[in-house]
This record gives structure tokens, C-alpha cells and sequence, in this order.
């Protein structure tokens, strides 16, 4: 039971985790886009 409910939960910390980075990474780069759009116009 233990083991099962720490695999769960490790795997559910490192979706979570892999979730976070790529929208944080989306985010910093639609932020980067968009910056870059207004200091060009």
C-alpha cells in the first residue's frame, strides 16, 4: 500500500512538475513574442 501510494504520488508530482515547466516556458516566450512586437512597432 505504501509503495503504491508513493509511485502515485511521485508520478503525480512530476506531471504536475512537467506541466508547470512548459507553461511556464510558453508563458516566458508568448511575454518574449510580445515584447519584442512592441519594442519593433
Amino acid at each position: 500500500m505504501k509503495s503504491n501510494e508513493n509511485s502515485e504520488r511521485s508520478s503525480a508530482t512530476l506531471l504536475i512538475g512537467t506541466v508547470v515547466g512548459i507553461l511556464s516556458i510558453v508563458l516566458l516566450a508568448m511575454f518574449y513574442y510580445f515584447s519584442t512586437n512592441t519594442h519593433l512597432t
